[in-house]
């Protein structure tokens, strides 16, 4: 890690297990479908099998520290700030002795975490959900109107109309409720206060400092 920052520039090193020899077979099927569920609703990268245990330059933990949300899914955040980061690859072994303290329903709540800290994907699906049943009722109404003009009695009993009418309010309340979470989304958003953008190197001087060359990295 020493070597990556000092002698090949990176700005941080991270280690990241390639195996998980003597872990359950659905713990790593969970771990697997955590991380590509994750990385399709938020838009990041984080990368299978990689760790919090890092070593990083002083502007990386700076950087973390100013995002101020009480939130902190550590993964989430490594990920957003970017900067040169090189994954050290490891086999993990079955421990000699001791017990691992992160039980199952401890990772399901660690994975809603992010989920809920990164992801406003859920509640676009709402919107998505909403118009869903919207087309369907009026593809079942136009249905049901087709069929009841080749057969009068079709629909003596009023079933498929009211089934109509519920469907169709349903897929217009959902969608509402859809529309709300989307500025709920805009408004969570923005109560976390992260930085706009974060400057990987600046040519602005501070007091005492010596001027470097200017490389933003943008967010």
């Amino acid at each position: 890690m020493l070597d990556a920052i000092e002698k090949e520039g990176y700005d941080c090193a991270s280690a990241r297990r390639v195996a998980r020899h003597g872990e359950p077979v659905f713990r790593k099927l969970f771990s697997k479908l955590f991380f590509g569920i994750i990385n399709n609703l938020t838009g990041m990268d984080l990368v299978q099998g990689g760790t919090d245990y890092r070593l990083m330059k002083r502007k990386v933990a700076e950087a973390i520290v100013s995002m101020p949300e009480s939130e902190r899914f550590t993964k989430g955040i490594y990920s957003w700030i970017g900067f040169k980061n090189k994954w050290i690859e490891y086999k993990d072994v079955e421990r000699v002795a001791g017990e691992t303290t992160w039980s199952f329903r401890g990772l399901v709540r660690y994975a809603l975490q992010g989920f809920m800290a990164f992801a406003t994907t859920p509640l676009r699906g709402v919107v998505y959900l909403g118009s869903l049943v919207t087309i369907g009722a009026i593809a079942f109404a136009i249905f049901t109107f087709i069929t009841s003009i080749n057969s009068p009695t079709a629909d003596r009993n009023g079933y498929a109309t009211l089934l109509i009418v519920m469907l169709l309010l349903g897929g217009v309340i959902i969608t509402i409720l859809g529309m709300i979470g989307e500025y709920m989304a805009r408004i969570y958003m923005e109560v976390k206060n992260r930085p706009i953008y974060l400057a990987r190197e600046t040519n602005i001087k501070e007091p005492g400092e010596v001027a470097t060359v200017s490389e933003e990295q943008n967010k």
